[in-house]
């Protein structure tokens, strides 16, 4: 399925959401009939230019009007737009050698979990580091009901005994189960008739990610999390589940989004207590793995043991930020999520590289060459809380300073390492940000599909921002290794890495020098960021504080080598950002 048959499949599925007011609905029609438009004229353009090494003015204003005559949102001048373009860059101020060693220093303290010494150590790093440009920067405490795990396996036990490679899904529920495994194919509720599966352990073909993720868009409950809440309903006792799109036999860790409070934003059968607390133990495994268990059901009976253990309790992440004075208080606020799955470089060290590299360009700047001041954050309980959390929380927080941003650039999995993959880019429709992003994204070589959907469609925290009216951006580069233990470093081009980079450095210095125009502040429609919007945290129980939990293993590999643990700092150093055979 090509990019435009997505969209415009997710477009056609926001238009039927429960409720929708009429205005959105006309919005959410307007793009559909103007995106095909859009993105062939921008593939036919770009087809052209893409081999020339450096676009001229008149290659710019070519890209610029397919945009215009797309109709797909308001756009500027083409004249104040490449006003701001035309700047000149302090290319020495960055270089790929820095920024790779930024990113290889922080997956060795990945995985980045929030309450762990791995993520609180990060938070230090990044504190220290803003400092060091002379950047004026702090911690913000979130506190979350937290789920850790101490212990995780699931082995065959009969007829014969094998083990297998596996991690607990965010925050199931705990228990040593052993019994019967039954195969009920995708798990939804029509795979569950006729069969038997009480307290027993069910296995699930989990499909792929967009599984998951697309109800959630439509601001439906997550689909894994729906899984969950058939095969506890149906009085199964655990789980064990696997990926159909991750590469050979590695794993995969998605993000349902958990409220700080605990419980999801759409409840469900599987939420048990005040806190909302998952019951069901669920572990994954590698997908040849699964497929081999499905083979192995279809000949016999197969008893299997399942556990997971740990301890839930109040905990708490540093939410850091820093900021940068410009001659006004004007503002470009600039943000990442520092948290990992496993070692996470698509998701989301780059990303975090990428703000890090804005921060110290600008404060290398004279302040005479910042009109606007400049904030940075880092989000620690993306992965294993929300994605919208640590923006609701640094907006809630600084009210006056967030009615000062014009713009925000979420650089989140800005790239992959590689030049020529694909960069799905969404802003605001408004008539300075979302031409700047295509025509900053073509100058440094990169395919300028941008599309002027994030009221409709808001991802992570750009829906905070949408919902206040301040223009957002987001240039994502996704794949197969994302959440899986294949997400390494060592993948990453510097050269590439840089170039990715260099376009939000490009971005935000444009968008220095011209006025960006609030938005109509609104309602996001659907997307991940549309789904939490409540700050409330829980307090710690009367005499308890924070104490952190040691830091996980770090799973590598399962695509073409088996699964990798590394479980010493010694080990980690020795792999991350070295380059595999």
């Amino acid at each position: 399925m090509s990019l435009l048959e997505e969209i415009m499949g997710l477009l056609s599925g926001m238009e039927k959401i429960p409720g929708l007011p009429e205005t959105d609905r006309q919005m959410i029609q307007e793009k559909r009939k103007a995106l095909p438009t859009l993105l062939c004229a921008i593939s036919e353009r770009w087809s052209k230019l893409e081999a020339t090494q450096a676009l001229s003015e008149g290659d710019l204003k070519s890209i610029y009007e397919a945009l215009r005559a797309s109709g797909a949102g308001k756009i500027a001048p083409f004249t104040d737009l490449i006003s701001a373009l035309n700047l000149p860059i302090a290319q020495e101020i960055l270089s790929p050698g820095e920024l790779y060693q930024w990113g290889t220093k922080l997956d060795q303290m990945s995985p980045r979990v929030p309450g762990t010494t791995s993520m609180d150590d990060t938070a230090r790093y990044l504190l220290e580091v803003l400092r060091s440009f002379g950047i004026e920067a702090w911690m913000e405490p979130l506190n979350f009901n937290g789920v850790f795990f101490h212990e995780w396996s699931f082995d065959i036990v009969s007829p014969e005994t094998i083990n297998f490679a596996c991690f607990p899904e965010n925050n199931v529920g705990f228990g040593d189960v052993t019994a019967d495994l039954v195969d009920v194919g995708r798990g939804k509720a029509a795979d569950y008739e006729d069969k038997d599966v009480k307290g027993k352990i069910v296995l699930v073909d989990w499909g792929g990610l967009w599984d998951h993720e697309g109800p959630c868009a439509l601001r439906e409950r997550y689909g894994l999390l729906h899984l969950y809440d058939l095969a506890f309903a149906n009085g199964a006792a655990g789980m064990v589940g696997y990926f159909a799109d991750t590469p050979g036999n590695t794993l995969k860790l998605v993000e349902p989004g958990i409220k700080p409070t605990g419980g999801s934003n759409v409840w469900g059968q599987d939420e048990i207590g005040l806190n909302h607390q998952f019951k069901l133990p669920v572990l994954n495994i590698g997908r040849e793995d699964g497929l081999t268990l499905k083979k192995m059901l279809r000949d016999k009976a197969v008893k299997a043991r399942l556990v997971v253990n740990g301890v839930r309790k109040v905990s708490t992440t540093q939410i850091v930020a820093g900021l940068l004075p410009g001659r006004t208080s004007t503002t470009i606020a600039c943000g990442a999520h520092s948290c990992t799955a496993f070692e996470g470089a698509i998701c989301d060290t780059v990303g975090v590289v990428g703000t890090l590299a804005l921060a110290k360009y600008f404060a290398s700047r004279p302040i005479g060459e910042r009109e606007k001041t400049m904030l940075f954050f880092f989000d620690s309980f993306h992965v294993w809380g929300n994605c919208c959390q640590a923006a609701v929380t640094v907006l809630e927080r600084h009210k006056t300073l967030a009615a000062q941003i014009d713009a925000f650039l979420w650089l989140d999995h800005i790239g992959d390492g590689m030049a020529d993959s694909p960069r799905m880019t969404m802003t605001s429709d408004n008539p300075v940000l979302w031409p700047l992003v295509a025509l900053c994204m073509a100058k440094r070589g990169i395919k300028p599909v941008a599309m002027p959907i994030a009221r409709i469609w808001s991802l992570c925290a750009t829906g905070s921002f949408e919902r206040q009216g301040i223009p957002t951006m987001t240039m994502q580069a996704l794949g197969d290794l994302v959440l899986t233990p294949e997400d390494t470093w060592d993948k990453f081009d510097p050269d590439a890495l840089y170039r990715d980079v260099m376009m939000h450095v490009e971005l935000a210095q444009a968008l220095q020098t011209i006025t960006v125009p609030r938005n109509e502040p609104g309602e996001p429609v659907g997307g991940c960021g549309a789904l939490f919007t409540d700050s409330a945290m829980p307090e710690y129980p009367a005499g308890l504080q924070y104490v952190p939990e040691p830091c996980y293993p770090l799973y590598v590999g399962g695509e073409h080598t088996p699964v990798t643990i590394l479980k010493t700092e010694t080990e980690k150093k020795a792999f991350v950002g070295k380059k595999q055979g």
